[in-house]
C-alpha cells in the first residue's frame, strides 16, 4: 500500500473496451484492498459494515 492512492482511470459514462474495463476492475481492487487495511489499523469491523454504514450514512437505503 503507498501513501498516495493511485488516480482512478479516466472512465467515460459506459465503459465499452474489455481493455479498459478491466483496468477499472484492477483500481477497484487496488482501493478494496488499501481500504482493508486502513480499517483494520483503525480497528473498524469488516470492512463490508463500515461501506454498508457509508452506503446508509449517504442515503443508499
Amino acid at each position: 500500500m503507498s501513501d498516495t492512492p493511485a488516480s482512478p482511470p479516466d472512465t467515460p459514462a459506459y465503459i465499452t473496451d474489455s481493455e479498459h474495463r478491466a483496468e477499472v476492475i484492477r483500481y477497484i481492487r487496488d482501493m478494496t484492498k488499501e481500504l482493508s487495511v486502513l480499517a483494520e489499523r483503525a480497528q473498524c469491523p469488516p470492512l463490508s459494515d463500515c461501506l454498508r454504514k457509508a452506503y446508509q450514512k449517504a442515503g443508499g437505503f
